[in-house]
């Protein structure tokens, strides 16, 4: 175990369970790195890497020594228990880097809830509403978690709420300005029939019209397999792999869309079709995870052997070959001496011939004449005598072989360099470094993965020759992928909203695309696109079940956040379910008895009644709660006294009829009740409070129409 781990557990915690877990913390730590390293790469923790080699975390941040033992204490444990990502292990760096800054030179064990209130401090000073939020719920997680495991005894809660300044929670301003208009969108699909746009535009364009369709998260959008469009019961489907853990179902595509999005997709993968050639081939090499070798030196020896002969082997690289010379720019091997004889030794001709100059000529017609003497070439076409090699791109070295091993960081173990300067000799020589006898045992165990999609268990979801996205490699791309790179969500963020590389300006500025709302250039994401996309189904009326399924979420209150709808749309919408009697409750039964007097007043009855509401679990409150506090304390189910059980719910109580959250919720509390009623004493108070909850349960069941008998007492 290491001696820093070792003591810190030692010396600070007080469960014995996490003692226990020192060398299972340890294997957890990334390939390339120690307990005691302040730079991790974890990019293997990342389950959508796309192009990426890497990404760090720098726990040279947290200046405090202890605090950043327990950081990384902290995510290993996190890394082991629920398999923290690359991003909650960032979240978990910032907050103790910013705690460490608050404890200074104190020492660890004078760590207290006051600390951790002030670093809450700077976080809301430094940090927009939605990041310090989630920041300072991380910063709770880990007062928590040195509770449980060290001697720190710490109480801290965070005192921020979550900020809601559009979605359901929000208001109308906020939704407004979230919520992208239909001319925008309109738009911007129009400038794809255009033909003076660029295959870069009209590659993204595509994208775009798939996601107006599907309204995928970014992540999501980005790494569509090429396979993607599925027919099923006279539907089109997207099928997608879902983030956040939400639930692998495909995307139903609006039939209105269905032409569009099936030409977009049809022309991205007649655009990508030779990339995933590419990708394939690429896969069959069988290449090297040289992340994994660097931290196994018997592994690296025997790669970089294999390297070492790759390199002396190839044509492009021989500095004595009596055959040809290698032309650095032709990219090609072209026999001087050859071409000089069949010129009867005119070296103009043979300079036009060979399409080279008459000073590259001699200096090929010179290494030529020295290979085939067995030496190397000491003198150049000036008459200067070569002193060094070293510069001559072709002979072996440290950076040759870092270039192949994706990396410019990691020290060389002192054998690597051994055999890379062995190589360099042979080299010299005109010989070949030997090929080493294959090991199928490291070949499978470091054979690198072209995946763009991991599972939680490193196996592979989606590779790059599956992908229906990709690009061709342009100038100052960071990836060393030889021809091409997979589509990620800064290419897709830079094109829509940040600039196209050369301009430096949004797609919205360069084709003139305006806001109507204030005539002003648009500005907006593409997870704008998304809660455009859920705005329109919940104005068509689909239930906050089918939302939450189409896209992809667990959680159906999670709809809240993008349902952009206006407070008067909503308000409409319940006016609407009133009038149709799907809602039920008091309201809804004096709207009935006034409508057949008189449609007018029960219009004003209507509007006035529902000028307020408040979102239960069972239902909704139409009770204003600025004015008046609730009669029963938000007990819905709890009014009548002991002589009128089924007097019924709270008249401010209204519920849908078709949903199931509500009827869920009011089975549940039906179900509790009933077993309160079982070891209750009949002669207890408590006996007749859940008496009246079950009765009005079910009277409420019953008159949904669900067919509920009521139980006598």
């Amino acid at each position: 175990m290491s001696a820093a781990l070792s003591r810190w557990l030692h010396e600070h915690t007080a469960d014995s369970s996490i003692s226990e877990l020192g060398s299972h913390l340890l294997a957890l730590i990334p390939p390339g790195a120690s307990f005691e390293s302040d730079q991790w790469n974890v990019i293997s923790w990342v389950l959508r890497p796309g192009n990426g080699i890497s990404r760090y975390l720098y726990f040279d941040k947290i200046v405090h020594a202890n605090l950043k033992a327990a950081c990384k204490i902290w995510i290993l444990h996190g890394r082991m228990t629920r398999n923290l990502g690359e991003g909650s292990a960032q979240a978990r760096l910032t907050v103790v880097a910013i705690l460490g800054e608050v404890l200074g030179a104190r020492s660890f064990d004078t760590l207290k809830n006051e600390d951790f209130y002030a670093a809450e401090r700077r976080i809301r000073k430094n940090r927009a509403a939605a990041g310090a939020y989630g920041l300072c719920k991380v910063l709770a997680t880990f007062a928590k978690w040195l509770n449980l495991r060290t001697r720190s005894r710490l109480s801290y809660v965070s005192g921020m709420k979550k900020p809601a300044k559009h979605g359901r929670k929000g208001n109308d301003a906020g939704r407004h300005e979230k919520l992208m208009p239909d001319e925008v969108i309109r738009d911007l699909i129009a400038v794809n029939s255009r033909d003076d746009i660029s295959d870069i535009d009209r590659f993204y364009l595509q994208i775009f019209t798939i996601d107006v369709g599907a309204g995928f998260r970014v992540g999501e959008l980005a790494n569509l397999p090429e396979n993607c469009l599925i027919e099923h019961d006279g539907a089109l489907q997207l099928l997608y792999f879902p983030e956040k853990k939400g639930r692998p179902v495909p995307k139903v595509v609006p039939p209105s869309l269905v032409p569009a999005i099936r030409a977009a997709v049809s022309a991205l993968k007649s655009s990508t079709e030779d990339l995933r050639k590419l990708a394939a081939q690429q896969r069959e090499n069988e290449p090297v995870d040289w992340l994994k070798v660097s931290s196994n030196e018997a592994a690296a020896c025997y790669f970089t052997s294999k390297f070492a002969h790759e390199w002396t082997a190839d044509p492009a690289n021989r500095l004595i070959n009596p055959d040809a010379v290698w032309h650095k720019f032709k990219k090609k091997l072209i026999d001087a001496i050859g071409t000089l004889e069949e010129c009867g030794g005119n070296k103009s001709e043979a300079g036009r011939r060979l399409g080279v100059t008459y000073m590259s000529l001699e200096r090929m017609l010179a290494e030529q004449r020295a290979a085939r003497a067995g030496e190397l070439r000491t003198m150049t076409c000036k008459g200067k005598e070569i002193r060094s090699w070293n510069f001559d791109p072709r002979l072996i070295n440290e950076n040759q072989f870092k270039l192949r091993a994706r990396t410019t960081t990691h020290k060389l173990y002192p054998s690597v360099r051994a055999i890379i300067q062995d190589a360099r000799e042979m080299q010299l020589r005109g010989e070949f470094y030997p090929n080493p006898v294959r090991d199928e045992g490291l070949e499978a165990q470091f054979k690198r993965s072209f995946a763009l999609i991991r599972g939680p268990g490193g196996e592979s979801y989606l590779e790059a020759h599956e992908a229906l996205l990709l690009r061709r490699r342009g100038r100052g791309g960071n990836s060393r992928t030889s021809d091409f790179l997979a589509v990620t969500v800064t290419d897709l963020a830079r094109w829509l909203s940040r600039n196209d590389g050369k301009t430096k300006i949004s797609v919205f500025q360069r084709f003139g695309i305006v806001d109507p709302r204030t005539g002003e250039i648009a500005k907006f994401t593409w997870h704008d696109v998304r809660h455009w996309l859920n705005t329109q189904y919940q104005r068509g009326g689909l239930s906050q079940q089918q939302i939450a399924l189409i896209f992809g979420r667990k959680d159906v209150g999670q709809n809240a956040t993008y349902d952009q709808t206006s407070s008067e749309e909503r308000a409409e919408r319940l006016r609407n379910a009133v009038r149709d009697g799907v809602i039920v409750g008091e309201i809804s039964d004096t709207y009935s008895r006034l409508a057949d007097i008189s449609r007018e007043q029960a219009e004003e009855y209507l509007a006035g009644a529902l000028r307020m509401i408040n979102i239960m679990p069972h239902g909704l409150c139409t009770l204003n709660w600025a004015m008046n506090p609730c009669p029963h304390y938000l007990g819905c189910f709890t009014c009548g006294g002991d002589s009128e059980e089924n007097s019924g719910a709270c008249e401010h109580l209204i519920v849908d009829r078709n949903n199931s959250g509500h009827v869920a919720e009011i089975r549940r509390l039906r179900s509790e009740a009933q077993v309160a009623l079982k070891v209750i004493p009949s002669e207890s108070p408590m006996f007749s409070h859940y008496l009246r909850i079950f009765s009005n349960t079910t009277l409420k069941l019953e008159q949904m129409g669900l067919g509920v008998e009521v139980v006598a007492k």
